[in-house]
C-alpha cells in the first residue's frame, strides 16, 4: 500500500479531512520537537481539537435534542464557576482553566456525535496502523538509547490513553483487529513503562473480543490475546512497584486527598468544595517537590491538580453530582455504540483517571471525538448494508 493511499484517495468534507490528516501528521512528525525539547505537540492537539470541534458544527450542523441540553448545561457551568472563581474569589484565571478544562472539552464534543456516518471504518484502520507504527519505532529507539519512560509527543500516561482508544474505536467502527495490531500494542505498553495505560489497554484489547462467537479460531486467539495482555499488565506493574503500596506516589496522593476532605459532610461531597477551593497549607507543604503544580499565583498555594489524579481532582473541585452527569453526558453522546462499548470508553477514563488527567486531558477528549465518529460509522455502514 502506497503512502499515497494510505493517507489520501478519498474525497472527504473538510471537517473530517482536518481532524483525520491533522492527527496524522501530528502523529508523524509531533516527536521531532518534542525530541528538542519544543512541547508544541499537545498544544497541537487541542488547537486541532476545537478546530474540528468547529467544523462539525459549521458542516453537520446542531441537533435540537437532549444532547444539545446538556452541552449548554455544561457551557452555563464553565460561566458559573469562572464568575464565582475568578470574578468573586479572584482565582488566578490558570487555575480556573487548569480545573474546568474538562468542561470546556466535554462542551466541545458534541459536534462529533452529531457526525453521524461522517468518517469510514477504513479511516480508523488507517489510522490505527499509522499510530501504531509511530508509537513503537519511537518507543523502541528512546528505549535503546536509555529512556526509561520514553514519549512520542507529551507524557506516555496521557498520550498512551489516546492509542488505547483510536485501537478500540478502529474495533467499534467495524474494523478487523489483527493479532498483530494487538500486540504491537501490547509490545508499546510494555516499553512505555506505564501502569496505568497497562491496565486500560488490557481493557480495551479484551472488550474488542467477539463474546458471541462460536469459532474455536476466535475463541482460542480471544483467549491468548487476552492472557497475554494481563501478563504483560503485570510485567509493567512488577517493573514500578518497590517497596509496597506505600511506595506508590498516587497512594500517598489518595492520603493527601483523605486529609483534605476529613471534615467534609454529604453536601461537601455532593458539591465539591466552594469554587475554587486550594488545598490545606500543610498539604501544600507535603508536596512541595511538585513546586511546578502549586498555583501559577506563586504564593505557595496549591490546588487539586498537584494530586494527579483527576478521580480525586473532580470529586474535590466539582463533586459527585458533577461527576456522574459528566458520566451520564458521555453515555448520552455514545449512544450510537453498544451498551459493553460505552462500557469500555468509560472504563478506561475511569482507568486513566486513577492516575492523571483523563478528562482534563486533549489526548482523551480526541479519543472519545473518534469514539463518537466510530460509532456512527459502524452504525451508517450497517444501516447501508440493510438496503
Amino acid at each position: 500500500m502506497t503512502m499515497n493511499r494510505l493517507l489520501l484517495i478519498e474525497r472527504r468534507p473538510a471537517a473530517i479531512s482536518t481532524l483525520y490528516l491533522g492527527t496524522i501528521f501530528i502523529l508523524v512528525t509531533g516527536w521531532l520537537p518534542a525530541t528538542l525539547g519544543a512541547g508544541i505537540g499537545t498544544a497541537s492537539f487541542d488547537a486541532l481539537f476545537l478546530t474540528g470541534s468547529l467544523l462539525m458544527l459549521w458542516r453537520y450542523g446542531a441537533k435540537r435534542d437532549s444532547l444539545l441540553t446538556q452541552q449548554i448545561f455544561w457551557a452555563g457551568y464553565l460561566a458559573t464557576g469562572f464568575l464565582l472563581a475568578v470574578w468573586v474569589r479572584s482565582v488566578n484565571l490558570l487555575d480556573f482553566a487548569q480545573a474546568y478544562k474538562f468542561v470546556w472539552y466535554l462542551a466541545l464534543l458534541a459536534p462529533f456525535a452529531w457526525a453521524e456516518g461522517a468518517m469510514k471504518p477504513i479511516d480508523f484502520r488507517r489510522l490505527l496502523n499509522i499510530s501504531l507504527v509511530m508509537f513503537f519505532l519511537v518507543y523502541a529507539i528512546k528505549r535503546l538509547l536509555g529512556f526509561d519512560r520514553p514519549t512520542l509527543i507529551g507524557e506516555n500516561n496521557f498520550e498512551l490513553v489516546f492509542l488505547a482508544l483510536v485501537y478500540y474505536s478502529a474495533f467499534v467502527a467495524g474494523t478487523r483487529i489483527s493479532i498483530a495490531q494487538t500486540l504491537t500494542l501490547l509490545v508499546i505498553v510494555v516499553l512505555s513503562g506505564s501502569r496505568s495505560a497497562a491496565i486500560a489497554v488490557a481493557l480495551a484489547v479484551a472488550l474488542t473480543y467477539d463474546f458471541r462467537t462460536r469459532s474455536a479460531t476466535k475463541l482460542i486467539g480471544g483467549l491468548i490475546a487476552g492472557a497475554v495482555g494481563i501478563v504483560l499488565a503485570l510485567i509493567v506493574f512488577e517493573s514500578r512497584s518497590h517497596g509496597g503500596i506505600e511506595s506508590i506516589d498516587r497512594f500517598r496522593f489518595f492520603l493527601m486527598f483523605s486529609e483534605s476532605v476529613a471534615d467534609w459532610g454529604l453536601f461537601d461531597y455532593l458539591l465539591g468544595a466552594d469554587r475554587l477551593t486550594p488545598l490545606p497549607s500543610h498539604v501544600c507543604s507535603s508536596l512541595s517537590y511538585y513546586a511546578s503544580l502549586f498555583s501559577y499565583d506563586k504564593n505557595g498555594t496549591c490546588y487539586s491538580v498537584i494530586l494527579h489524579s483527576f478521580n480525586l481532582r473532580i470529586i474535590y473541585d466539582h463533586g459527585i453530582i458533577i461527576a456522574l452527569l459528566a458520566g451520564l453526558y458521555l453515555l448520552r453522546l455514545t449512544r450510537s455504540a453498544t451498551l459493553i462499548q460505552r462500557g469500555c470508553l468509560i472504563g478506561i477514563i475511569f482507568v486513566n483517571g486513577l492516575s492523571v488527567s483523563a478528562l482534563n486531558s486533549v489526548y482523551t477528549a480526541l479519543g472519545i471525538a473518534f469514539f463518537c465518529l466510530a460509532a456512527s460509522a459502524n452504525k451508517a455502514e450497517h444501516t447501508h448494508s440493510l438496503e
